[in-house]
């Protein structure tokens, strides 16, 4: 019983991660979620009617 006690002690102290995060950092983050966001936006508004006809069961007619 006392090991599982020291084992679970040990593993739930976090260990110093010893990094540096800058301002830009999280502006950098943001900017890339929203460009991500903006890209499967575009991608989506690209192939909107073969994703529909996806969906319905019907093709449409660029897609013969």
């Amino acid at each position: 019983m006392p090991v599982k006690l020291v084992t679970l002690v040990a593993l739930s102290m976090p260990a110093p991660a010893l990094a540096y995060l800058d301002p830009s950092s999280g502006s950098m983050v943001f900017q890339m979620a929203v460009g991500g966001l903006l890209a499967g936006a575009a991608a989506i508004r690209l192939y909107w009617k073969k994703l529909k006809g996806l969906f319905t069961g019907r093709k449409s007619r660029g897609s013969e």
